[in-house]
């Protein structure tokens, strides 16, 4: 047997040496620029999230600032509109002479307050309504003796006599003893026992009286006094009341006022003139179908009582006040005639003039009520004093407004 072995081109091998060699240097200048280039990247992170947070800061410093340009614009224009903007009740200035300078004008010091000098005073008051509880002043017994012989001195029955005005609050307690009788007679089906009725009470079975009620709603509705210091002022004089129990009380005495409070709205609408305005009023009641705890308090000055009406809307002002509830009001000011086919609520049977706010609303109102009234010409718009009988009719007739022909006999 014979053994070969097989050789290869030395020239094909010193190639492939080569190749190989430049494939090892290609790699590795590969891997010394990804090197490179990783390096450059971690450093433009670094530089993209140092300018990114510098980024954040400059706007928030951005949003601030922005605020605070809108808060200063938004007090410049409140500054602006209380400085030059058109004022509802203007009032007369007291420098009359335009700021010019008057030669002949005499320098005269302002009037100092209080009682002026060479001025009668005030009248004293009449107290001579409040009843009169005598109190006797007398001398002790050593000091009616004479100093030299030690004689007392004889009572003349003469007296020298001055008032006090004074104020006497006391609470007591009002005991009531009811008699019981026994029949003297032997008469069949009789009660054994007859006993006297008790007084009535304005709350049954209350324990307070009616004097304390009438305390109560005198301090709150009469002298506008929180319930609160009203009993406040009454434990001073050892009464004590729980507010628990008064403002119980006060909701179950509302029916027994309500009667009056519909004789005032009646009698309010009886009026031919009247006068109208509201103002909101926070009433903190949940109410189906209403949004918030905006609601508005009317008052309607009339000729000789004053209705106020407390409601959660103004969506029906122009018809309450044109069926003459008393309950609304338009926005705005304005003089109305209202004239009236039939009887009208707003009175004088036929038709009735409201100083009140604008008639836009009464407009939108008055198609609900076609047939009943008939709106005349806005003639005034202004926060006018209520007018009486006589002025107003002249202001209407000077105005061509439409009034009670029957009343006033002019149309």
């Amino acid at each position: 047997m014979m053994n070969a072995t097989l050789l290869d081109n030395p020239e094909q091998s010193a190639c492939g040496f080569r190749r190989e060699a430049e494939l090892t240097a290609l790699v590795e200048k590969l891997l010394g620029e990804v090197a490179q280039l990783r390096g450059e990247v971690a450093e433009l992170r670094q530089q993209a999230g140092y300018w990114k947070g510098m980024f954040e800061q400059t706007k928030r410093k951005n949003e601030k600032l922005q605020k605070e340009i809108d808060s200063l614009r938004a007090e410049n224009r409140q500054l602006k509109d209380k400085l030059f903007a058109a004022k509802s009740e203007k009032k007369p200035s007291k420098d009359r002479s335009n700021r010019l300078d008057d030669p002949k004008a005499v320098d005269t010091p302002p009037r100092p307050r209080g009682h002026q000098p060479n001025t009668p005073g005030p009248r004293r008051r009449d107290y001579s309504h409040l009843p009169i509880v005598e109190e006797f002043a007398e001398l002790p017994s050593d000091e009616t003796a004479c100093p030299k012989c030690g004689k007392l001195a004889a009572d003349t029955g003469e007296t020298e006599d001055s008032e006090v005005i004074e104020v006497d609050v006391h609470a007591h307690r009002r005991k009531i003893r009811r008699k019981r009788y026994r029949p003297t007679c032997d008469c069949a089906d009789t009660p054994k026992t007859l006993t006297a009725p008790a007084p009535p009470k304005l709350i049954p079975k209350g324990r307070y009286g009616v004097s304390v009620w009438v305390h109560v709603l005198l301090a709150k509705f009469a002298s506008h006094r929180a319930l609160g210091n009203a009993l406040e002022a009454l434990s001073h004089y050892g009464l004590d009341l729980p507010q628990g129990t008064i403002t119980d009380g006060l909701k179950r005495i509302t029916p027994l006022l309500e009667p009056v409070y519909e004789a005032i709205l009646a009698r309010n609408a009886e009026s031919f003139y009247r006068q109208a305005d509201e103002t909101r009023w926070s009433v903190f009641v949940e109410q189906e179908g209403k949004i918030g705890y905006r609601w508005w308090l009317w008052g309607f000055l009339g000729e000789d009582t004053t209705a106020f009406r407390l409601e959660p809307t103004r969506a029906r002002c122009a018809r309450g006040a044109l069926r003459g509830r008393g309950q609304r009001h338009p926005y705005g000011r304005s003089l109305l005639g209202l004239q009236g086919d039939g009887p009208s609520p707003l009175g004088c049977g036929e038709a009735g003039v409201l100083l009140g706010p604008c008639a836009s609303r009464f407009h939108r109102r008055r198609q609900g009520l076609a047939g009943t009234y008939r709106l005349g010409r806005c003639v005034a718009k202004s926060h006018s004093p209520p007018l009486p009988s006589e002025s107003a009719t002249a202001f209407a007739r000077s105005q061509d407004a439409r009034v009670c022909p029957a009343r006033h006999g002019f149309a």
